[in-house]
């Protein structure tokens, strides 16, 4: 029995099936444009990072602590800076002298009056003035300015009294310096150096988070086009299998075919339609992943229709393991991360063997003192150094039983140990991410290979019945079941480049490429 397709003489085969295919091919275009009423947004992958940058709150968030760790870097800092120091103070006291005090201070007994002791009198106001700080080796000094008003029973009634009241006035210096605990950089810029630290590894999660959510970002949105080049290849098929449909009913109509033969065209049509709608799923449920790490509350109370613009076919990195693995260890971040945990607990060790040590302080101060009947002219007396003074000593001190600090400088060993032994778990698990992405990269690849031959055989196999239905030795049915063939092949190319570029993400992930390849840059601070 010729084929039916021959026997239909008022169509040009040939020109029919090119109507069919580019009708197929782009009839889910169409339907886009007339529908098209709806507002739509066209995105690139740097378009998606950008917002994703911009509105996922875990990025937002993770940028917030690397800026909290600088602030209190800067409040280490701010512990050495001087201070100004004031103080002002008022006492007034009626002390009953004892015959000791009375002598002292000038009394006679003719001051104790009807046996009942002298009531000594003493008005004081003092005042203080002073500059003090602490410098990264330990020293703590102060510019100090003393000055009081003295007036009492002894400099109102003493001959021996020049002035009443009297005004002292005292400038000098203060100084201590550690000689053993407390001195040098490793006790003093302790805290600065773990706070610098503590930074750094703010920045590491930083950049982890970054990443993280990149890696997330690159899969939804490689998931989500693969679905949706996937989704528009299973509208062709279904185009193409209602266009046949439609042919065929008027070859029934017409007494050409039976409606028996059109059953076989039924049952494709209804699982393209299928595989259409697992398809559109898929993309659906992509799009959704991806619009939760790009949009804002804002944008998410009215989403627009998202249509991805990138293609998935380019080329394909190549990647050496050797390479990968130098780079990571360098830039990948729970490696920085564990590296500068290390660094923190070496610096704990340091300070706590220095806090171990006995205290040896060597103390010291000189000025120069004024008096006179007012406060004016003590100071012009302390100027031109009416009174010298001056002292100089050493202070040391040693806990007698245990020493606290032995223990805890045991402790940050144990926990430098623990942390050299987490930055080779690091390693191993840098070298086994590598290798295994690398080889899921290689699987993918092969998969890509497979379906672009499956592809290519379909491509050629169609083109080949359409030259056969020009000739009149096949029908558009034989046709039809071949773009059916070639519609799977352009899925499963689909699936399968989406798969190797989320394969290459993985690669970028596991080797900390992932901000070098998106270009995204973390402030290092």
């Amino acid at each position: 029995m010729p084929p039916v397709a021959a026997t239909v003489s008022d169509r040009d085969k040939a020109e029919f099936m090119r109507q069919i295919i580019e009708e197929s091919e782009y009839q889910s275009r169409a339907e886009s444009a007339v529908k098209g009423k709806k507002k739509e947004q066209i995105l690139s992958l740097p378009e998606v990072i950008q917002m994703a940058i911009v509105n996922n709150y875990e990025m937002k968030i993770a940028r917030i602590e690397p800026e909290v760790k600088q602030r209190e870097v800067e409040a280490e800092w701010a512990e050495f800076s001087p201070r100004l120091e004031l103080g002002v103070s008022l006492s007034q006291s009626n002390d009953p002298q004892n015959a000791q005090e009375l002598a002292a201070t000038g009394g006679n007994p003719a001051d104790i009056l009807n046996g009942q002791p002298r009531i000594f009198y003493d008005d004081r106001w003092e005042g203080e003035f002073g500059l003090r700080g602490r410098t990264p080796i330990g020293l703590e000094y102060g510019l100090v300015f003393q000055g009081s008003a003295l007036e009492n029973t002894t400099n109102q009634s003493s001959t021996l009294s020049l002035f009443s009241p009297e005004f002292e006035t005292f400038a000098g210096v203060t100084l201590n310096q550690p000689l053993l605990r407390n001195l040098g950089f490793d006790a003093q810029l302790k805290n600065v150096r773990v706070a610098r630290v503590n930074r750094a590894i703010a920045v590491a999660e930083l950049k982890e988070r970054v990443s993280s959510n990149l890696a997330q970002l690159l899969d939804a949105y490689y998931s989500y086009l693969a679905s949706w080049e996937e989704w528009q290849a299973r509208q062709s098929g279904i185009a193409m299998s209602e266009k046949v449909r439609e042919q065929q009913l008027d070859q029934v109509e017409r007494g050409v075919l039976s409606m028996a033969e059109v059953a076989q065209v039924e049952i494709e049509l209804s699982e393209n339609r299928r595989e259409a709608f697992e398809a559109r799923n898929r993309a659906t449920a992509a799009k959704l992943a991806l619009l939760k790490l790009i949009l804002n509350e804002f944008d998410a109370m009215d989403p627009e229709s998202f249509v991805p613009v990138d293609r998935l076919d380019g080329e394909i990195p190549s990647y050496k393991v050797e390479e990968l693995v130098r780079w990571a260890m360098v830039n990948r971040p729970d490696y920085q991360r564990a590296m500068e945990v290390a660094k923190r607990e070496n610096l704990e060790i340091k300070y706590q063997e220095n806090q171990s040590l006995p205290r040896l302080d060597l103390e010291g101060s000189f000025g120069y003192n004024g008096l006179d009947r007012g406060f004016g002219d003590s100071v012009d007396r302390a100027v031109d150094r009416q009174g010298e003074q001056w002292k100089v000593g050493v202070k040391f001190s040693m806990p007698i039983g245990p020493n606290p600090n032995i223990d805890k400088a045991r402790a940050a060993r144990l926990r430098k140990e623990q942390a050299l032994l987490n930055i080779k778990d690091v390693e191993t698990s840098i070298h086994l991410d590598i290798h295994f992405a690398l080889e899921q990269m290689e699987v993918s690849k092969k998969r890509l290979q497979s379906a672009r031959k499956m592809l290519q055989s379909a491509e050629t196999l169609l083109t080949s019945q359409q030259d056969q239905v020009e000739r009149g030795t096949a029908n558009v049915d034989d046709v039809a079941r071949v773009y059916v063939a070639y519609v799977q092949a352009k899925a499963e190319h689909a699936r399968a480049l989406g798969e190797v570029r989320r394969a290459v993400a993985q690669v970028w992930m596991s080797s900390g490429l992932m901000l070098h390849e998106t270009k995204v840059t973390i402030e290092s601070y």
